[in-house]
């Protein structure tokens, strides 16, 4: 009886994976007729496994001895014991389950968990070579179709007695039509195989003289070897027809992808062209030195960010509200304690001056009643109303959810402009179906042995966010987006333009607005103070550019750009806080053949 140590169950668990590293047998057939072999094994254990189990098929011989197993941990070798049982979690042992007539089923205990471990299992078989009269053979299924783990490298050494003469030694191998048979010295026969999957055998068919096996018990009385070579040349043609046609798929198949790859480029510049690529414009003038249109900063933002708003468009829309004589800008000054002295600070208010009515644009109106009776008090909007937005992120929730019912709304607008290709949809549904169609094509491509199907997999990919990108202005939209780009360069050259003739400063009320949405409204503000007279600034019909008897004229720009940077920080401020997460509370001899001779052996590994 035998005393075994139990280690706490240690189970495999569903997500691991076994794989074997190397395979390399030793076998050396002796002058009886058996077969001594040494198996070096290195298996990868991916996840949790209580050890490995090896099942060893001799069908064909008269059965097997002097088992052994160890473990190769560097030079040196951990024998494992032979039990009658052992349960998960045991260690260095090892049972053997003799119950089929053919076969024994070994039970390696070795808990293991992602790590690499290598294991040598010795065994002599009896009886293996056959002797006939005019030939003796070895056929041998060393890895059989019971093997369910893939092996990454296989190398099996065949070596016959001593005697033979150069040449005397013939080698044929069944199996993947990707390994192959050589003869690496007189007495030594070798079989490679380089990714063998599951459930695939290698079966090698060694001949070589009968003379070299005199005490051989397994004696067939009749001439052989003329028969085993027709047979073997049978596979061998078989094999190599095999060989042929896979490598003409291959061509083709090559070809397929190749051309598939030209043709994904080809549709990409296609659609491209017709859905994505910008209509020339009508336009190509380098200024333009009026309003290209009558839209609000809103919605011509929409057009000039394709199809998007920015927060500076929140400014614009309220200063173009207060030039609409809608709104009125009122200026408090306050005397500030200061630690030398005082000094003169002054606040802004957004005061109504009548309703919205039809005069106005529906998101102009929707705009008035957000700033004036939600964040204001239905007839004033202080910098302080704003500021509450960026103080709780429930405020803010509410200020971003209303900013984008009301940019929804400026878009819809927009729609009517017809700024943007609707046909664009068909582009991307195109290039979409086309893209899963080339990943697909790809993919089948690589099953098939085309490995440029990896270029179709990263074409279809490429095209399929190509695709999603589409978009384009219409005729009509590129034209007016021409125009003002244009616009814009006036406005922030028009100061050096000799032969420009300066708008009054009524007009450019208005033009400041649009600057605010083109983000070069502070370069407008730097020129304007310099070629704008100081009696311009008491114009009757000026809004927010009025100043009444203030000294200094020009300081209503820096008045404009406190206001319209106030109103920035403050938007921008809320919409942070509005996007921030919440705190954590928790942590956080050339090739084989296909077919089979018929040899005995095969089996394989698992894991448990």
């Amino acid at each position: 009886m035998s005393l075994i140590f139990a280690n706490p169950a240690f189970a495999a668990s569903n997500n691991s994976s076994l794989e074997i590293k190397k395979y390399t047998v030793n076998a050396e057939v002796m002058k009886n007729g058996e077969m001594a072999v040494n198996e070096n094994v290195t298996f990868d254990f991916s996840g949790k496994f209580n050890g490995i189990t090896k099942e060893i098929v001799f069908s064909k011989s008269s059965g097997i001895s002097d088992l052994t197993v160890s473990q190769i941990q560097g030079d040196s070798e951990v024998p494992y014991m032979a039990v009658d049982s052992a349960m998960n979690g045991d260690r260095e042992v090892y049972t053997i389950d003799k119950s089929k007539k053919d076969s024994w089923m070994l039970k390696i205990f070795c808990p293991s968990e992602d790590e690499t471990k290598a294991f040598r299992i010795s065994y002599v078989l009896h009886d293996v070579a056959v002797k006939y009269n005019d030939t003796a053979e070895l056929n041998w299924n060393f890895i059989g179709k019971e093997n369910k783990t893939p092996i990454r490298n296989v190398r099996i050494d065949i070596k016959v007695p001593e005697g033979i003469k150069k040449g005397e030694i013939k080698v044929f191998a069944h199996g993947p039509l990707n390994g192959n048979s050589s003869i690496i010295d007189d007495r030594t026969a070798e079989l490679t195989v380089e990714r063998l999957p599951s459930k695939k055998n290698i079966e090698a068919r060694v001949l070589f003289p009968a003379s070299l096996i005199p005490e051989c018990k397994n004696i067939v009385n009749e001439n052989k070897l003329a028969e085993i070579l027709d047979q073997e040349k049978a596979f061998a043609d078989k094999a190599n027809k095999e060989r042929e046609k896979a490598r003409l798929i291959l061509k083709i198949v090559s070809a397929a992808a190749i051309a598939l790859f030209f043709m994904t480029a080809f549709l990409a510049y296609y659609l491209h062209i017709k859905y994505n690529k910008e209509p020339e414009s009508e336009f190509k003038g380098k200024y333009y030195r009026e309003l290209p249109e009558d839209c609000s900063p809103a919605v011509m933002s929409v057009l000039y960010n394709f199809g998007n708003i920015t927060t500076r468009d929140i400014t614009a829309t309220l200063m173009d509200l207060v030039r609409k004589k809608y709104l009125k800008i009122e200026i408090e000054k306050k005397e500030v304690k200061k630690l030398f002295g005082t000094k003169t600070k002054e606040d802004y208010s957004i005061v109504k001056l009548k309703d919205a009515d039809n005069n106005l644009l529906e998101h102009e109106r929707y705009f008035l009643n957000w700033m004036l009776n939600d964040i204001g008090d239905g007839s004033r909007l202080t910098f302080k109303n704003i500021e509450r937005c960026t103080k709780s992120k429930t405020a803010a929730l509410k200020f971003k959810g209303s900013y984008e019912a009301w940019a929804d709304i400026v878009k819809m607008e927009a729609e009517d402009k017809i700024f943007f290709d609707r046909t664009i949809g068909k582009g991307k549904a195109i290039g979409g179906i086309f893209a899963l169609l080339d990943i697909a094509a790809g993919v089948i491509f690589i099953i098939l042995g085309g490995i440029a199907g990896i270029m179709d997999i990263i074409a279809g990919i490429l095209l399929m966010i190509f695709s999603l990108t589409f978009k384009r202005r219409t005729k009509y939209g590129a034209t007016q987006f021409a125009m003002w780009n244009a616009f814009k360069r006036f406005l922030r050259e028009f100061s050096n333009l000799k032969e420009a003739v300066i708008p009054s400063l009524i007009i450019w009320e208005q033009y400041l607005v649009y600057a605010i949405s083109l983000g070069v409204a502070r370069e407008v503000i730097k020129q304007l103070k310099v070629i704008i007279p100081e009696e311009d600034y008491q114009a009757n019909g000026l809004t927010y550019l009025y100043m009444g008897n203030y000294m200094y004229n020009r300081s209503v720009f820096e008045r404009f750009d406190d206001i319209s940077s106030q109103f920035e920080h403050a938007s921008n401020s809320a919409f942070s806080l509005a996007n921030s997460s919440d705190s954590s509370h928790s942590g956080g001899g050339g090739g084989f053949s296909s077919g089979s001779s018929g040899g005995g052996g095969g089996g394989g590994f698992g894991g448990f």
